[in-house]
């Protein structure tokens, strides 16, 4: 098994993108899928639980927008908690927010959400899924990452971490102001150096 760092996960992912010619949305469409079938295992199926997605603005917000489609698809009762205003997101990120908003109302999707919004969106939920900051931090979180990660961190729901739990260096395993504390993270392509430091 091999441990990278981010800079190697992300030489990796673009020689598989540009050598490869896989395009950046199958990778995305894959850690998805490959998300939901890890979090199925450990929880069972979502159907008719309270399952709140929340999502940051690049490549690591896409692969949740993925898990919140096929999650839709299996019967959750879905909020998807997009922490950014549309116009922001990664050119993938946007193509799978398109796609997703094809198969959920409007009003199951919260853009930007004030600080008490994302409180009380994440207060009841069944499973809460991290998909705010991929392995690409290295600075402190700010808002409204910081706020939407106290948020997940306050609520009781079953917390499942998409690559890596936001907040954590994904190279030294620090937490960089504040990091989801994820009862399961499902991690994409090898293992990060961060989740195996602290």
């Amino acid at each position: 098994m091999w441990v990278v760092t981010a800079t190697q996960m992300q030489t990796l992912d673009r020689r598989t993108i540009q050598e490869a010619k896989v395009p950046g949305i199958t990778l995305m469409e894959r850690a998805g899928t490959g998300a939901m079938t890890h979090l199925i295992e450990a929880c069972g199926s979502p159907k008719g639980k309270k399952v709140v997605i929340l999502c940051g603005k690049g490549n690591n917000g896409g692969d949740g927008l993925v898990v919140a489609r096929l999650m839709a698809k299996k019967g959750a009762k879905l909020k998807v908690v997009v922490v950014a205003p549309l116009k922001e997101l990664s050119p993938d990120a946007k193509i799978m927010y398109r796609r997703l908003s094809k198969v959920i109302k409007p009003s199951l999707i919260a853009v930007n959400p004030s600080e008490e919004s994302l409180h009380a969106l994440t207060q009841d939920a069944d499973i809460l899924i991290d998909a705010l900051l991929g392995t690409g931090l290295s600075s402190l979180v700010r808002p409204p990452y910081s706020f939407a990660i106290n948020a997940m961190n306050a609520s009781q729901a079953f917390t499942v971490a998409i690559d890596i739990p936001s907040g954590l260096d994904s190279n030294t395993g620090a937490i960089l102001g504040v990091a989801v504390q994820a009862d399961l993270t499902v991690t994409f392509g090898c293992p990060k150096l961060g989740l195996y430091l602290d």
